[in-house]
């Protein structure tokens, strides 16, 4: 199964709106949220085309950076970016040896839904705007064949 818009649109109500029949409730500390957000990405992206071995290593991956297991500790929207980036490559290692990928050149950029949010928006369309970034995303990551050919975006 490719990557389905509608799964990470889902998942993230299911981390952020009580208005949602299956809001799971919001994430009590820094780890809880790390984890479910790592969780939510990988449910959505683990079944990538072409298929990756290593989806489990990219959602420890994107959970150890949320939780600012790095160097030097992100802060703010710089978080996102970081972890999303983190994934896609742990992901794309994992197309390797059918395929030689390449995750998506150009971090992820979610400050444009943060003025739907400040607008009063609901979560519903927060997360339905925050959902087709992160998918319209990973679209752009790509992956060539070990045996030639032209590259492929990730589906």
């Amino acid at each position: 199964m490719p990557l389905v818009l509608n799964t990470i649109v889902t998942n993230i109500r299911k981390i952020s709106d009580e208005n949602f029949a299956g809001f799971e409730g919001f994430p009590a500390d820094t780890n809880e949220t790390a984890l479910r957000w790592s969780v939510a990405v990988n449910d959505y992206a683990k079944s990538v085309i072409p298929a990756s071995i290593s989806a489990d290593v990219a959602r420890v991956a994107f959970e150890n950076i949320f939780k600012g297991i790095l160097p030097v500790p992100p802060t703010g929207l710089v978080v996102f970016p970081l972890a999303f980036t983190a994934y896609a490559v742990a992901l794309g290692l994992g197309m390797a040896p059918l395929f030689i990928a390449v995750p998506p050149p150009v971090p992820i950029i979610i400050a444009p839904v943060i003025p739907i949010g400040l607008g009063g928006d609901s979560a519903a369309v927060c997360a339905t705007a925050l959902g087709t970034i992160i998918h319209l995303w990973f679209k752009t990551g790509t992956a060539t064949s070990a045996a030639g050919g032209s590259p492929i975006p990730w589906s």
